[in-house]
């Protein structure tokens, strides 16, 4: 066996070596990604079920401007840019009654 030969053996060895790493690499990437989506939907699953018991539980009112409430307009200045701030002024405000969920943390 000539040392030309003996070079390209090993050459061929390496990058099937390379190739084997380099896919299971991958492999185990993906598992690791698959794993980590299909728990990011279990949690969202249950996440979307303790919302929706939370919903049952509370009790959320909307409240309405009244007479009493003070009306706060924008100056003229503000009124030309996009302020998220006066959007969230124009909003109604919501009243929580907290208790029934605060029993069903303490049991």
């Amino acid at each position: 066996m000539t040392i030309e030969n003996h070079k390209k053996k090993k050459k061929l060895i390496l990058k099937k070596h390379f190739v084997v790493l380099f896919l299971l690499f991958f492999i185990f990437l993906s598992l690791f990604s698959s794993y980590n989506i299909i728990r990011w939907a279990i949690d969202a699953k249950n996440t979307e079920k303790q919302i929706e018991e939370i919903h049952e539980i509370v009790e959320i009112k909307e409240i309405t401007d009244s007479t009493e409430t003070e009306i706060v307009n924008p100056s003229k200045e503000e009124v030309k840019k996009e302020n998220p701030y006066w959007d969230y002024i124009k909003m109604n405000l919501i009243n929580v009654d907290f208790t029934n969920l605060k029993e069903k943390k303490n049991k």
